[in-house]
């Protein structure tokens, strides 16, 4: 028995897209659990972070029951960093000729056959220790969009400093499996080459 969904909200003009996968994966024969997800993007939408998202959709929907796959690292494009739990640390890399352009989160979770009231709201809390700087990000629904606040949480994230991202949902307690931050990097427009004729 699978169950997946999808919605998407993007914002014209703006710089930040925000979009959800929730799937839902029955775990073994007569469980009354199934292993579900949530996908949370901010930053600027490209190429890269079409194929990420994708992939992750994919690993989904090619696994089969109870099973899912999520993609590694795809120097220089993204990187991930994941943990058991609600909250993941990480030190943000240096990336030659690269610019983070944006941060997709992947939370996998125990979900009751019975209970499908909606995860939302939920909250990404995101401290950054080096520059003792904390940021909290609320979603209400799957369509909010905090265009500004993201692009600047984006723009915040220098090489070295180091970071915690935590996820809290306040409509149910959630049994979440893995928490998965991928960032995603794009070529510095200052390091291109100009061509002079």
């Amino acid at each position: 028995m699978e169950r997946r969904s999808s919605t998407s909200q993007v914002s014209s003009g703006k710089a930040t897209t925000s979009i959800d996968f929730s799937h839902q994966v029955q775990i073994g024969a007569g469980s009354r659990n199934f292993t579900s997800s949530l996908t949370i993007q901010a930053g600027r939408s490209n190429k890269v972070t079409d194929t990420l998202l994708k992939s992750i959709s994919q690993g989904w929907s090619d696994r089969g029951f109870g099973d899912y796959t999520l993609p590694g690292d795809n120097y220089p494009d993204w990187l991930n960093f994941k943990s058991e739990g609600l909250s993941v640390w990480f030190k943000v890399p240096q990336v030659r000729n690269r610019s983070l352009k944006g941060m997709i989160l992947c939370i996998v979770y125990l979900s009751p056959e019975e209970n499908t009231a909606s995860v939302y709201p939920v909250s990404v809390l995101i401290k950054d220790y080096t520059k003792s700087n904390i940021e909290l990000y609320k979603r209400d629904a799957a369509t909010t969009l905090e265009d500004e606040k993201w692009h600047k949480i984006i723009n915040d994230l220098m090489p070295g400093n180091e970071v915690e991202v935590k996820v809290e949902f306040f409509a149910r307690q959630l049994n979440v499996k893995e928490t998965v931050i991928y960032l995603v990097y794009g070529e510095d427009v200052g390091n291109r080459k100009c061509i002079e004729y």
